[in-house]
């Protein structure tokens, strides 16, 4: 009896504290799938659920909010269950009317299919001008699901310096890679940090041009890559639905390794378009050359990307929506090596708080590096996903 009282007190005191701009976010995501690749006969069946639990808080100058959201999964041949814990927490502060300061930090832990997180596309559906539509893809190792640690945390500011002109500067350091040994001689483990600045300036009502400059420095163990890419880009709104970018620039990297240092200087650039058809329909094009760092071989090199998205909404229960992304190593030792994914998604809405949806991913890699190999491999899903947000 005293310690539901004490309970129950601390919990007005909570809320007293907090205020009444306290948020729950609970969700599960529940996915069955069959997975068949070339190399193997049949089809190998998988179970995976993502329980995910957050908590924000608001007021009129400051946001916090913090989630959990692990990912749990059996495999018909994996030998029990595999986990992967994964956490993050976000900061806003309004300082004045300009300007916003923002902090964030994510990290992961566990038994990671590498395969799985690569094969389903990651198309943003609105890209910014002075980055690549979708996340680069990494090429899988030898070994596809290991233990794997993976955390970033950065700092950034976002304001107005003067009507017309935005900037965005931020600053993050991250580390990524097999959390023991045995992972290690498959995925190496490496950290560095990132700053990038942006300058952003509306021309006009329908032009935007964007100057910005990203250095990325990654550490392995002997090994140690930088990259410094500066760009100018531009967005022309076509119409009210449609818009244009296109972005260039000059790439460097520098690769160290048995005390040498190689340079190389390439150009850089991304071309695309968005458009939406009567506000049902959405796609989106975009190829991309730029520079990437292998996380496998530690090797910076030249690579070029195409990515795809189209999104049919025909009513506010139903989606279909078709992703995809490839790309190609234009120079070094490893060009040619070649990797895809895509993805086709129906879903079903009966409310807001439920969604059904089905669909098939494919994904194929062709390398050349030693450290990985050919894989195609094709799979079909279904996936219930319920959710709840409300005050607290």
């Amino acid at each position: 009896m005293a310690a539901g009282s004490i309970a129950l007190v601390a919990s007005c005191a909570l809320r007293m504290a907090l205020g009444d701009a306290t948020f729950y976010d609970i969700s599960l995501r529940t996915e069955a799938r069959g997975r068949n690749r070339a190399a193997t006969s049949g089809v190998l069946g998988e179970a995976e659920a993502d329980p995910r639990l957050g908590l924000s808080w608001m007021d009129q100058r400051l946001e916090l909010s913090s989630a959990y959201f692990p990912r749990l999964m059996v495999q018909e041949q994996g030998g029990g269950l595999q986990a992967l814990h994964r956490a993050s927490a976000d900061a806003a502060w309004q300082v004045d009317g300009n300007w916003r300061a923002l902090a964030s930090a994510a990290g992961s832990y566990g038994t990671n299919d590498l395969l799985l997180q690569s094969s389903g596309s990651t198309v943003v559906t609105t890209p910014q001008p002075t980055q690549p539509a979708v996340q680069p893809l990494q090429p899988i190792p030898q070994v596809t699901t290991l233990k794997y640690v993976s955390g970033e945390a950065s700092v950034a500011t976002v304001g107005m310096l003067a009507p017309g002109y935005r900037l965005l500067a931020r600053l993050s350091g991250f580390v990524e890679g097999g959390a023991d040994g045995p992972a290690r001689t498959q995925v190496p483990l490496q950290h560095g940090g990132r700053l990038a600045g942006e300058l952003e300036w509306s021309a006009s009502r329908s032009d935007v041009l964007v100057s910005a400059l990203g250095v990325t420095v990654s550490a392995f163990p002997g090994i140690m890559d930088g990259v410094v890419l500066a760009t100018q880009a531009w967005r022309h709104a076509l119409t009210e639905d449609a818009q244009v970018r296109l972005a260039a620039g000059p790439a460097v990297t520098a690769h160290r390794a048995a005390g040498r240092t190689e340079w190389s200087l390439a150009p850089s650039g991304e071309l695309g378009v968005h458009d939406r058809w009567l506000q049902a329909l959405e796609g989106d094009l975009g190829v991309r050359a730029a520079p990437i760092v292998d996380r496998i071989t530690g090797g910076a090199y030249q690579r070029a990307d195409a990515t795809a998205s189209l999104t049919w909404q025909p009513s506010l229960r139903w989606t279909l929506a078709l992703s995809g992304t490839a790309g190609i190593v234009a120079d070094g030792s490893q060009a040619g090596d070649k990797i895809a994914s895509g993805e086709i998604r129906a879903a079903w809405s009966p409310t807001s708080a439920w969604e059904i949806a089905m669909g098939a991913r494919v994904f194929s890699q062709i390398p050349h590096a030693p450290l990985t190999r050919d894989i195609s491999e094709a799979t079909v899903f279904v996936a219930v996903t319920a959710r709840d947000r409300d005050r607290l």
